[in-house]
């Protein structure tokens, strides 16, 4: 507390560093800070570097970056150069705001501090006294905010790693040594929010096998799906994951959202459900392997979780078990909006694994270097 609280005066309140800087201070100094210890107006400056790094305002006439604000209205901007001036809020996740932007700043802030716990719109209500649609449209704006740039996250991973594995191949034998300190992603699939025989009406589940029984219910009340099956890509181990919503493990489902984010000749450790994935060195683990000892004194096999080649996705099933207490604590998520909170969820995971959000800036989620289908996206309705 003390520590934060003399960095905060000594640089982010005097202007020597930017407040940006202080999440890469947080990150790297690792300290359990308290809530509300800066006031109003830094958290204002905080919205504002974020609005001006990620969303900067450009003059209509002359093309400049507009720098300039004004005291009394800090939603505008003006150009230095020919005094245009134009709203800072439009086409930003802030447009039509009608809240202190501080409270945006701030509640980024927190989300990030205490990732990989999320703040939820009801602890909004209690902690700063303000209604329920006002707290569940903040949060949707950050949301928003998550699905923006995590395009950008994608085409970061992707270029990562393409540089370190192009035109490479895996050795055959133990790839223990041979990957070791290096970039391997993980994939595996994890159903939430997974139904039960009383919410089917105690009718039997039969036209669905594996996880996806689980998260659809019974053909006779309307087989409609109830459940969120997500897709975990963890890029490295401690790096960013990418997770979507996917409705099935179907490869005409899957295939299209690891062509956007794995290079061609990156390897990949997944289990056997992946069979189908047409990379040169993707590798897959049995978890259902059976023991082949004499007498069959066991069942299952010792190397079901860690192949003798080294193999696994240990790192997967980790990210698995961290996104589970995530969406736990907001008790349940409808399907048409899994998407939006699984994003939130990659975005600060990935602020938390070093991406800065300079790092960001001038990225393009284009097919020049990365063959993308497209970009996510959101309506932006539902935050207004």
């Amino acid at each position: 507390m003390q520590a934060i609280t003399q960095y905060s005066k000594s640089r982010c309140e005097t202007g020597s560093e930017s407040a940006i800087a202080l999440l890469n201070y947080c990150h790297n100094t690792r300290h359990k800070y308290s809530n509300n210890i800066f006031g109003l107006d830094w958290y204002r400056k905080f919205a504002d570097e974020i609005l001006d790094t990620l969303y900067p305002l450009k003059c209509k006439k002359c093309n400049t970056v507009c720098t300039s604000r004004i005291s009394t209205r800090p939603n505008l901007g003006r150009c230095p150069k020919c005094l245009w001036q134009g709203s800072r809020y439009t086409n930003t996740p802030l447009a039509h705001l009608k809240i202190d932007r501080g409270y945006f700043g701030a509640l980024i802030y927190e989300q990030f501090i205490r990732f990989p716990m999320p703040v939820t719109a009801s602890e909004l209500v209690r902690r700063w006294h303000i209604s329920y649609p006002t707290a569940l449209k903040l949060k949707r704006r950050v949301q928003l905010l998550c699905c923006q740039q995590m395009d950008k996250v994608r085409t970061i991973v992707y270029r990562e790693l393409d540089k370190e594995y192009k035109g490479y191949r895996l050795p055959k034998g133990n790839l223990s040594e041979e990957l070791k300190d290096r970039r391997v992603v993980h994939a595996d699939t994890v159903s939430l929010y997974s139904m039960s025989q009383r919410t089917n009406k105690y009718r039997a589940r039969y036209r669905s096998t594996g996880q996806t029984a689980s998260i659809y219910m019974s053909p006779k009340v309307g087989g409609h799906q109830r459940g969120i099956l997500a897709n975990v890509i963890s890029c490295w181990k401690g790096g960013p994951v990418i997770i979507d919503s996917v409705p099935d493990q179907r490869m005409d489902t899957l295939y299209p959202v690891f062509n956007n984010v794995i290079a061609p000749d990156a390897p990949i450790f997944t289990d056997e459900g992946f069979k189908w994935l047409p990379y040169a060195n993707a590798r897959q683990v049995n978890h259902n392997k059976k023991s082949t000892s004499a007498g069959k004194r066991y069942k299952w096999a010792r190397d079901r979780w860690v192949t003798k080649e080294g193999v696994h996705n240990n790192q997967s099933e980790s990210i698995n078990n961290i996104l589970k207490t995530y969406m736990r604590n907001y008790r349940y998520v409808s399907v048409p909006w899994s998407q939006v909170y699984l994003q939130e969820f990659s975005f600060f995971k990935a602020l938390r694994s070093g991406i800065k959000i300079h790092d960001l800036v001038g990225v393009k989620p284009t097919k020049s270097g990365n063959p993308r289908v497209g970009v996510t996206k959101v309506n932006k309705k539902f935050i207004y």
